[in-house]
């Protein structure tokens, strides 16, 4: 008998969505530390693209995590009236 996962496949679709938006935050985080270490007087055009990516990120983060949480709480509740159908 295998080992079962107590999470849903939507926990797990949740989770994954919330580590590949932190890792494009470090990845925009690293390129404005990379682009601004060079650049005597900041190089603001740079700067400016990058804080664009860093909103259009986040943004998508929190939408993403709102849609990702209502459909968690949806299908929790189709699968508690599954669980107590069948027990009746």
């Amino acid at each position: 008998m295998g080992v079962r996962s107590r999470w849903r496949k939507l926990s797990w679709v949740a989770l994954i969505w919330n580590l590949l938006t932190v890792l494009g935050v470090i990845a925009v985080v690293a390129s404005v530390h990379a682009t601004t270490s060079h650049c005597f007087r900041g190089c603001p055009a740079k700067t400016t693209g990058d804080v664009v990516a860093m909103a259009v990120i986040v943004v998508a983060w929190f939408v993403g995590d709102f849609i990702l949480g209502i459909l968690w709480l949806v299908t929790k509740a189709n699968q508690r009236q599954r669980a107590v159908l069948e027990t009746t």
